[in-house]
């Protein structure tokens, strides 16, 4: 058995913290059994380890996000590149091409799709070893995991087996892919023992190297990675799980949630605050999310997420929160910053002096992702001054190696390299003559 990890994605409605150059996966908001910070992709090994099949994982990202995965899970993780954002269709083609070339596994072996942004228990894990079995037994081409609702929820996309789930541990055949409904819906299907579709997939290794084939693309991962742009952008629900006749699905009857929203994410958290803030006796199932140097005071407010981060500040009712996306389209443009991501994570704007139609002077906030590099080679660095504000570093010049601990600063030089050893905020102070 081996296993992709999806991890591609940025996940827009957790805004403000999530963003390209960190996604939502690597948001470091729960904890482990030792109370130490986790991201979900964490969270997701720790169960995977347990049971043994941290070797058997492959993990899918994005060319930004290679640093901070190697920097959470360690470097010797099996990770493929994307070369751009498509979909989930395109990410696995490309992860099963690195397991048949990379990593010589067999055209037999099952392989299972797995998201990391769910808050579940182990038990659910064991189930994997169940749809290898369902895979290699061939009862099925394709198998999935169905959740036993808790709720009539249009968040979720619905399996809608053949009849009402039988014998416990037996995997039931699909009649129909129901995707996100409205809740009356949702309820209707229940009641006819629909299930929710938690995203996990499996099959043999061959099936998708065929498909590969089929599209007349190489199955070398080198050469389909050069030619990634050709694959089309679309889920892998749509282009294969909605058009496989041969399919059946294990069902789940447990502790599950998708995380992929503040209210989901708020109850998977063991803390009400986390970073500088202080939340009124008076507010009752609210929770405060910082990471701005400024404290932020809650009082009088229900059932609400307060999020405060250098991209802005949300505050939402829970179960307002996971409606962001169409807001934040239509928040576009309204940005006072000029800032954007970079390879070592991001600049904001944070002000600017102009004097006879020159900039003066502009302070920047640049925030490094541990492990991130600033390269002053080809950087203009002329009256330029950085004050770490957060996090440590180090700056490497001229073969001396200066570490920097908060409050410090540096002027930076052509050649010198700013390292994060953590993840770090410095603030750039750049005066231009007249």
């Amino acid at each position: 058995m081996k296993i992709i990890l999806l991890s591609g994605g940025s996940g827009k409605r957790l805004w403000p913290l999530s963003s390209e150059s960190r996604s939502k996966q690597f948001l470091q908001l729960l904890q482990d059994q030792d109370g130490q910070q986790i991201s979900m992709v964490q969270h997701t090994m720790n169960h995977l380890k347990q049971l043994g099949l941290d070797h058997e994982v492959v993990v899918a990202a994005s060319a930004r996000q290679v640093e901070l995965l190697h920097k959470q899970l360690g470097t010797h993780i099996q990770s493929t590149v994307e070369p751009e954002r498509k979909d989930t269709y395109p990410a696995i083609l490309l992860s099963c091409a690195y397991l048949a070339t990379e990593m010589k596994t067999s055209p037999d072996e099952t392989v299972i799709v797995l998201p990391v942004d769910h808050h579940t228990e182990l038990i659910f894990y064991q189930k994997l070893f169940e749809l290898d079995k369902l895979i290699q037994s061939e009862s099925a081409r394709l198998g999935l995991i169905g959740i036993r609702p808790s709720t009539p929820s249009g968040k979720f996309g619905y399996i809608l087996p053949e009849e009402q789930t039988g014998e416990p541990g037996e995997p039931v055949a699909i009649r129909e892919f129901i995707e996100k409904p409205e809740e009356a819906h949702a309820l209707a299907l229940i009641n006819q023992g629909a299930l929710w579709n938690c995203g996990v997939f499996a099959f043999r290794l061959s099936s998708m190297i065929k498909e590969i084939t089929k599209r007349g693309l190489p199955t070398d991962y080198g050469e389909l990675r050069g030619q990634y742009a050709l694959l089309p952008a679309i889920s892998f629900d749509y282009e294969v799980v909605e058009r496989e006749t041969s399919l059946s699905a294990l069902v789940y009857d447990g502790i599950w949630s998708d995380m992929g929203t503040w209210d989901a994410l708020s109850h998977s958290m063991d803390n009400a605050i986390y970073g500088a803030g202080l939340l009124d006796h008076n507010c009752m199932n609210t929770n405060v999310i910082n990471e701005l140097p400024v404290p932020v005071l809650v009082t009088g407010v229900n059932d609400a997420v307060v999020v405060a981060g250098h991209d802005g500040i949300l505050v939402a009712g829970k179960h307002a929160s996971g409606g962001l996306k169409p807001l934040l389209e239509l928040m576009q443009g309204q940005a006072r910053d000029a800032g954007g991501d970079t390879s070592y994570g991001w600049t904001r704007t944070v002000d600017m002096i102009v004097a006879d139609g020159h900039i003066a002077a502009r302070t920047q906030r640049l925030h490094v992702i541990a492990g991130g590099q600033i390269d002053c080679t080809a950087r203009e660095t002329a009256a330029i001054t950085w004050v770490l504000l957060t996090g440590n570093g180090s700056y490497l010049y001229s073969g001396e190696n200066r570490a920097l601990s908060e409050g410090q600063n540096v002027q930076p030089l052509p050649g010198g390299v700013f390292q994060a050893d953590t993840s770090c905020d410095l603030l750039e102070i750049r005066v231009t003559p007249a």
